[in-house]
């Protein structure tokens, strides 16, 4: 049997200051570089906190501001009238309709969705929380507004009218909302165990039930 003895404890001890003194100035770096990295993940994480709390600032107002409230269903009313009546909406954008008021309500909307979507490619707002809430009315809204948005880059001779919201728009139309448009492995999971309203559910979303 092994007997440790005061002796080598001591030498272990010795050994081990020895270790840390020969190798002071790499311990002393790595601490920095630890210490460093704990503040990144801090300033992050802080970033993140703020970001998320303007998202839902943002998201509250939008749906309990009586202001908002009655913008939105401005536009939308714009929107409808157009579809009934058989207008196409990119006559709204010629300069000879800038005073329309229709035109302006479009307008207000875009300028909207514009800000918005500047403000998530900037990190103001979070995007996933956002398009959690709002994905079905923006990409909506988008298909139905870029007939005038291209219009009005034509008008006034500027590609970049509105470049944000397309951006974003497109890219949520390519990578979905994973709740309402779920993976094809999902789908086909729920086709075999008999799932079949999760299933045309996922088919409604994206119209092609027949």
């Amino acid at each position: 049997m092994l007997v440790e003895t005061r002796g080598s404890r001591q030498g272990c001890s010795y050994s081990l200051w020895c270790w840390v003194g020969e190798n002071s100035d790499a311990i002393q770096a790595i601490c920095i570089v630890l210490s460093a990295i704990a503040a990144f993940l801090v300033i992050w994480h802080n970033g993140k906190i703020s970001r998320r709390q303007a998202t839902i600032q943002m998201v509250v107002q939008t749906f309990f501001d009586a202001g908002d409230n009655e913008s939105y269903a401005q536009f939308k009313k714009v929107i409808t009238d157009l579809e009934v009546s058989k207008q196409n909406i990119e006559s709204l954008a010629l300069d000879e309709n800038s005073e329309n008021p229709a035109s302006k309500i479009i307008l207000r909307q875009l300028n909207q969705y514009e800000l918005i979507s500047l403000s998530i490619r900037k990190g103001v707002f979070e995007e996933n929380f956002y398009k959690y809430w709002f994905f079905t009315q923006f990409t909506r809204d988008y298909s139905k507004l870029f007939p005038y948005i291209t219009k009005t880059r034509e008008a006034y001779c500027n590609p970049a009218y509105f470049c944000e919201f397309e951006t974003l728009a497109k890219r949520w139309l390519r990578k979905k909302h994973h709740v309402k448009h779920p993976s094809k492995v999902k789908r086909a999971y729920w086709s075999l165990v008999g799932k079949t309203e999760k299933l045309r559910q996922a088919l409604d979303a994206d119209g092609t039930s027949s």
